[in-house]
């Protein structure tokens, strides 16, 4: 707390506020169901409504551990770490947007009707899917055939509906940020900000660049240069974080409520 503006202090004040709210959420939202976890897109009702049980109490939980490693890693002067780990929280929000700005079209036009078709079901449970199961990593290759197998698969070549099938089920951060920066150029430019400071680039270089009698030199010991790097992000990347979990995680909350499991699938 020392070692930052009074202003970025506030902003340090309600990122540990927003981490226990976060954390009694948890608390609170009792969801286990792993049964659900299975890598099907089923269309019923019911797992719908488990699967944005699921994404609701992963995307918190990740939410308070990107939280907990940035304060942990400022506080060990290890800001590397802290960047990487606002950025991850950055991507996590940009995921969740992106598939609440997708499926709340689908769910209003369901509410209109009154009732919910087989093929909107279906495309309903395909978004949470893919914040579920999406990913460039073949994880169930690699389980239960090995490493090599991932191998051998990744140098096959592929038709163009594996190719198209692969756009289709997997999480494509950039295309997140890019649909985010349209509404909100602030977004894309925060997100290129942190990736230059967790990249091999020269914006990781200035964050380890610490001040000695002789000059500057990349060290171990805490940098001035990177903490007014952080004081110029932070402020802005944690309060889109915590205004993005709370503007979009209540539409899976109501997705996996109890009383919505009357509505049949038709």
């Amino acid at each position: 707390m020392n070692a930052v503006s009074p202003e970025t202090r506030k902003s340090l004040i309600a990122f540990g506020e927003s981490i226990a709210r976060a954390e009694g959420v948890l608390r609170e939202y009792h969801a286990a169901v792993p049964s659900a976890f299975t890598g099907q897109a089923a269309a019923s009702r019911a797992t719908i409504r488990e699967n944005a049980r699921l994404v609701f109490n992963m995307t918190w939980t990740k939410a308070v551990l990107f939280s907990r490693a940035v304060v942990d890693s400022v506080n060990d002067g290890n800001l590397l770490v802290a960047f990487q780990a606002l950025r991850s929280y950055v991507e996590l929000v940009a995921a969740i947007r992106f598939t609440v700005k997708r499926m709340e079209p689908l769910v209003k036009e369901a509410v209109a009707r009154g009732q919910v078709s087989h093929e909107m079901a279906r495309s309903i449970a395909n978004h949470m899917q893919v914040l579920l199961h999406g990913g460039r990593f073949n994880w169930a290759t690699y389980f239960e055939e090995g490493a090599a197998a991932v191998v051998d698969r990744k140098r096959m070549k592929r038709t163009r509906q594996d190719k198209q099938r692969f756009e289709t089920n997997s999480l494509r951060i950039g295309k997140r940020i890019d649909d985010w920066g349209k509404e909100s150029p602030a977004a894309e430019f925060i997100y290129d900000y942190l990736t230059d400071l967790v990249h091999p680039n020269k914006g990781s270089n200035l964050v380890i660049l610490a001040e000695r009698e002789g000059g500057p030199v990349f060290d171990l010991a805490s940098s001035r240069m990177g903490m007014v790097i952080f004081e110029r992000i932070f402020p802005y990347a944690a309060s889109m974080c915590i205004r993005g979990m709370k503007d979009f995680q209540p539409f899976f909350a109501m997705l996996g409520a109890d009383e919505l499991e009357e509505a049949g699938t038709h």
